[in-house]
């Protein structure tokens, strides 16, 4: 929904953020793995190693967003996402010498959230493109158009479709730990 929320919220000024905004969130789910290996590590009695992966994290993110920042804020936001898959797997590959975890078992626990924020994008995708149509996604909502409840209504219907998405298929394929 960012290329409905920057506008919106933002301004039209913001319109060039629309992008960034739209390739970020999509790290999310990968950035959420290396809380639990960290913790299972310091857990493990490996707080330095924990370290070693959070100064290599941070040396990959600033070198390539710096290396995006040569084609403005994408470039830089397309960097970070890059960093953040190079450095899921260098955690991966660090931990699972410890842990004995491997690609089967991660995968396993993240099967489920992963599977219904999937099905998110796609709705809330599906959603988007009905009520606009293909085009490009920086100027889904016309200039002009912010004034309009129809466009604050419709970021929020897309919103809610998925909260719902997300929210019902959780609960259909856990209902044991949400309850």
């Amino acid at each position: 929904v960012a290329a409905e929320a920057v506008p919106i919220i933002l301004g039209e000024t913001w319109r060039p953020a629309i992008i960034p905004m739209m390739l970020i969130p999509l790290t999310m789910p990968f950035r959420m793995l290396t809380t639990p290996i960290g913790e299972a590590m310091n857990a493990l009695g490996h707080p330095r190693l924990v370290l070693y992966t959070i100064l290599i994290s941070l040396v990959m993110v600033a070198g390539m967003t710096w290396f995006g920042s040569r084609w403005g804020v994408n470039g830089v936001a397309s960097g970070l996402c890059i960093a953040v898959l190079f450095n899921v797997f260098i955690f991966f590959v660090i931990t699972r010498q410890i842990t004995g975890m491997g690609l089967r078992d991660l995968l396993g626990a993240i099967a489920k959230p992963l599977g219904a924020a999937t099905a998110m994008y796609v709705a809330v995708g599906a959603a988007i493109i009905l009520t606009y149509g293909f085009g490009d996604p920086t100027n889904l909502v016309p200039p002009g158009a912010l004034e309009s409840w129809r466009a604050l209504a419709a970021m929020l219907g897309h919103v809610v479709v998925g909260l719902v998405c997300y929210g019902g298929i959780i609960y259909l394929i856990d209902r044991a730990s949400c309850t």
